[in-house]
C-alpha cells in the first residue's frame, strides 16, 4: 500500500479575470477574423473565469523566440518550485535529507540541468537524491507521476517520494499567429505549478495521509498521435489540440474506470472522480457517459473556472480542491484519471485517510 500524505497548488503573482485577458488578446487578432465577435464568443465559453500567468499580460507580445520563452520558464519554474517545497517541508517537519526520489515534470518549458537538480542547489537533499525529470506526458503527467511514484513506493515501502510538475502554459500562446486552435487554446490554459508528498507503508508519515493509493493503470489509443500535442516550431511550441478530444474521452475513459474498480475495488463501487479538467466540451462529455458520478465532477470545473487548464497541474489541484472540500469526510473510495498526448489515458483508484 502507498500513500499521498499531501498535494498543493501554487501560481504565478499576475492573476487577470478571463474578460481582461480576452480584451487583450483582441488586439493582436481582431483585424485578422471577419466576425470576431463570434470569435470572442467562442473563447468566452471556456469556462474560465480567472487565470495566472507569468508576465504581465501586456508582455506576451514581445515573447516571440526560443531563448526568452526558456530564459521565463526557468525563472517562473524555480521560483514556484522554491515556494512548494519551502511550504511543505515547514509544515511536515521534513528534512530535504528523508527524501529519496524526486521526478519533476514539465511540457510547456525544459532545462539541463533539469528543474530537480537545480533546486537541489536551494535545499539540503542527499548528494544520494535519485532524480526523473519528465517531459512529454502533456496533462496526463500529473495522474501518471501518482501511478509511477506509487509502483515505485511497492518496492521501497520505508521510503519518502517527491512529485513537482511545473506548467506555464501562456509561455506557448503564439499571439502573432491567428489559426483557430490558436485562438481557441490562449483561452483556455493557465500557469500553475503542484508539489504532491507520498510515502510507503513502513514510513511513520502514512499516519498524516490524506488518500491511500489502491491502484493504476495507463490506456495508450493506437494512431492517435494529431489529437493533441506539440509540433516543434523555430520559435517555441505549437500547439496540437484536435476538436476529436471530448469524442475520444467519452469512449475511452468510461472502461479505464470500470477495469479500476474491477482490479482494485470490486468489493465497493466508488462513489468519487477527480477528473482532469481539459475543458468544457470534454467535462460536459464525461458527465454524460458517467452520470452516476457526474455531481463529483463540479470540483473539477471549479478548478477550470478559477485557474483554467493547468496542463498535468490540474488534476492535483482538483485532488487539493477535493481534500479541503465537505465531499472529502463524506467519501470513501474514488476514480482519478486524466488524458494526454498519445492519445492515452491514465487513471487510479484513491481511498480517503480520516483521521
Amino acid at each position: 500500500m502507498t500513500y499521498i500524505v499531501d498535494v498543493r497548488t501554487t501560481f504565478p503573482k499576475y492573476q487577470y479575470p478571463q474578460e481582461q485577458i480576452l480584451q487583450e488578446l483582441k488586439k493582436f487578432w481582431e483585424g485578422q477574423f471577419f466576425n470576431y465577435d463570434r470569435i470572442l464568443e467562442i473563447q468566452s465559453n471556456a469556462g474560465v473565469e480567472f487565470r495566472s500567468f507569468v508576465q504581465p499580460l501586456e508582455e506576451y507580445g514581445k515573447i516571440n523566440n526560443w531563448e526568452i520563452r526558456q530564459k521565463i520558464w526557468l525563472e517562473g519554474a524555480l521560483e514556484l518550485g522554491t515556494k512548494l517545497l519551502t511550504d511543505l517541508f515547514r509544515d511536515f517537519n521534513l528534512n530535504p535529507a528523508e527524501v529519496k526520489l524526486f521526478m519533476s515534470n514539465s511540457v510547456t518549458g525544459f532545462a539541463v540541468p533539469s528543474i530537480e537538480a537545480r533546486l537541489m542547489n536551494r535545499f539540503a537533499f542527499s548528494p544520494a537524491l535519485k532524480r526523473l525529470p519528465v517531459f512529454g506526458l502533456g496533462c496526463l503527467a500529473g495522474a501518471a507521476l501518482l501511478n509511477r511514484a506509487a509502483d515505485y513506493l511497492a518496492g521501497h515501502p520505508e521510503e519518502v517520494v517527491l512529485l513537482m510538475s511545473v506548467e506555464l502554459c501562456s509561455l506557448c500562446m503564439r499571439v502573432q499567429e491567428s489559426e483557430m486552435v490558436n485562438v481557441v487554446s490562449a483561452a483556455l490554459f493557465g500557469d500553475g505549478a503542484g508539489i504532491v508528498l507520498m510515502c510507503g507503508e513502513q514510513h511513520p508519515l502514512r499516519k498524516r495521509a490524506r488518500f491511500k493509493h489502491l491502484g493504476g493503470q495507463s490506456a495508450f489509443f493506437k494512431n492517435t498521435e494529431r489529437v493533441m500535442g506539440w509540433d516543434i516550431a523555430q520559435d517555441g511550441l505549437k500547439i496540437v489540440l484536435s476538436a476529436e478530444v471530448a469524442e475520444v474521452a467519452s469512449r475511452e475513459v468510461p472502461p479505464l474506470l470500470n477495469n479500476l474498480h474491477q482490479a482494485f475495488s470490486a468489493e465497493i463501487v466508488p462513489d468519487f472522480i477527480i477528473g482532469h479538467p481539459g475543458g468544457p466540451k470534454v467535462l460536459q462529455a464525461l458527465g454524460t457517459v458517467i452520470p452516476d458520478l457526474q455531481a463529483t465532477l463540479a470540483l473539477s470545473w471549479e478548478s477550470l473556472r478559477l485557474h483554467g487548464n493547468l496542463s498535468s497541474v490540474s488534476i492535483w489541484n482538483v485532488l487539493e480542491l477535493f481534500k479541503s472540500s465537505p465531499q472529502f469526510r463524506s467519501k470513501r473510495r474514488g476514480y482519478f484519471f486524466a488524458l494526454g498526448p498519445g492519445f492515452c489515458a491514465e487513471g487510479g483508484l484513491l481511498e480517503c485517510c480520516l483521521h
